[in-house]
């Protein structure tokens, strides 16, 4: 129910209320939502309350309008702010998202540009990758790819590896301390592997990303990469302040 005299405004609270139909299921992918003048009718309040309230829903990736047609629930997208990192488990969690995760493969393989980051000898040339999916309320969201050095195959397993990662190096392996050395982003298309396990056509653009983890001691702990099915994972950042020097300012007077 709306609260008039509340100090959160009218669209906050209808575009709360909107919000939790679609993450309880009650909106499921593909609904579509009251008209513009329902709304105003079930909720009495404004058109420009309604328009507002749908506005922050679009913005969160939540609902897409399709002029002539309507507005339609997308299905559950997770957002990460770049801002407040956090492990995948703890932000759906955050998100209000039920997360699961599957590990599909364990295994040892060989690569050299992968081994050089464990700082491996010569000779030992061969690494733990798992393969992963990672899902939100039961809907593929992102495949992952996490390479660990080869000692920590004594301890990984399929079962173990169905939770946080993060979460098991600080249980197995007693790290305090697990520090982000840097991130890559960027767009590509998804191979047959990613596709498959994504649900997605063979080349739909996807987000990528590359991230290495590093111990207390700065050594390299994980190596992750992930591709992102974007209809239900959203990365955020922002209200970083750009100063401009005194000669970009006179050239742009």
């Amino acid at each position: 129910m709306l609260v008039p005299d509340s100090a959160t405004p009218l669209y906050l609270q209808l575009e709360e209320i909107l919000r939790q139909k679609i993450l309880s299921g009650s909106r499921r992918e593909g609904d579509k939502l009251p008209t513009e003048n329902e709304l105003v009718e079930q909720y009495k309040v404004s058109r420009i309350t309604v328009r507002r309230a749908v506005e922050e829903l679009c913005k969160e990736g939540l609902v897409v309008r399709h002029p002539g047609k309507g507005t339609f629930v997308t299905g559950v997208v997770m957002r990460n702010d770049l801002e407040e990192p956090r492990g995948w488990t703890e932000n759906a969690v955050a998100n209000g998202c039920r997360p699961s995760t599957v590990c599909t493969d364990l295994s040892m393989v060989p690569g050299a540009e992968v081994c050089r980051l464990f700082e491996l000898k010569h000779g030992e040339e061969r690494y733990c990758c798992a393969r992963r999916v990672r899902a939100l309320n039961g809907k593929p969201a992102v495949y992952e790819l996490d390479y660990f050095p080869p000692q920590d195959a004594e301890f990984l397993t399929k079962e173990l590896l169905s939770g946080s990662v993060f979460r098991l190096l600080r249980q197995w392996k007693k790290l305090r301390v697990i520090r982000e050395k840097e991130t890559i982003i960027r767009v590509r298309y998804a191979g047959a592997e990613a596709a498959a396990a994504l649900g997605l056509a063979k080349r739909q653009p996807v987000v990528y990303t590359r991230t290495c983890y590093l111990d207390g001691k700065d050594r390299v702990v994980l190596m992750n990469e992930q591709y992102i099915d974007s209809e239900r994972y959203m990365i955020r950042t922002g209200g970083h302040e750009l100063r401009l020097d005194e000669t970009e300012e006179n050239e742009q007077k």
